[in-house]
């Protein structure tokens, strides 16, 4: 769930409690629900609730960042990181495609070939070495993909398909990172019928708007 406060930013946050009323779900995989009320993986909560998650098409790669990848890292122009691309499965289908980036002396593409499990995403691993993450902004947008396009063939397409894209940056605890440093820089295609969105708009006026991700595990 995602909490826009104005002059701040998107925060993964709660949902506002209603007296007396029962919330809206978070992610909803078939028909099971799980609340979002922490920032976890898509991987994790596929499994939790009893679906089979799985990868393909791992590549992890050590490059210069593209300008965007710069900007949402806070690196220099071309600054070494390291790049993260692979297909989710849910239940054996293509999902979604993924491409985490990382700043590279924070965890090198070595490090992540030697140490990244079949099960685990690029934030388990930032976790597992001691990045404290805290939370993470995401810009919710689509894309039309092409199955010329890399994202097309490795998502299995036959003609062209409009995807939903998030794009997220994670950031460490500003305890250990006074300014909140960015760890992770993401974009994610998931394909229709995959993941959902329910903007959820409440009164009074001190209650923020959430939005409700809810992944499904077919179409």
């Amino acid at each position: 769930m995602l909490v826009r406060r104005q002059d701040s930013g998107t925060f993964l946050a709660r949902l506002p409690e209603r007296s007396g009323q029962p919330g809206p779900v978070g992610i909803k995989l078939g028909s099971s629900v799980a609340r979002l009320g922490r920032l976890e993986t898509y991987t994790s909560i596929a499994e939790r609730l009893g679906f089979k998650a799985g990868r393909e098409h791992l590549r992890v790669e050590a490059t210069r960042a593209a300008p965007e990848e710069a900007e949402g890292l806070e690196l220099p122009a071309n600054g070494e990181v390291t790049r993260v691309s692979r297909v989710l499965r849910l239940d054996g289908e293509a999902a979604a495609w993924m491409i985490d980036v990382l700043p590279a002396e924070l965890i090198p593409a070595g490090t992540v070939k030697e140490r990244l499990s079949a099960g685990q995403m690029v934030l388990d691993l930032l976790l597992d070495e001691g990045n404290p993450v805290v939370f993470s902004e995401v810009e919710v947008s689509t894309a039309l993909l092409d199955p010329g396009q890399p994202a097309g063939r490795f998502l299995e397409l036959n003609q062209p398909a409009a995807a939903l894209l998030l794009t997220e940056t994670m950031y460490l605890d500003s305890a250990v990172s006074a300014e909140g440093r960015p760890v992770q820089w993401s974009r994610n295609y998931f394909l229709p019928g995959k993941l959902s969105l329910r903007l959820v708009r409440d009164t009074p006026a001190h209650r923020d708007p959430a939005i409700v991700l809810q992944l499904l595990a077919d179409t």
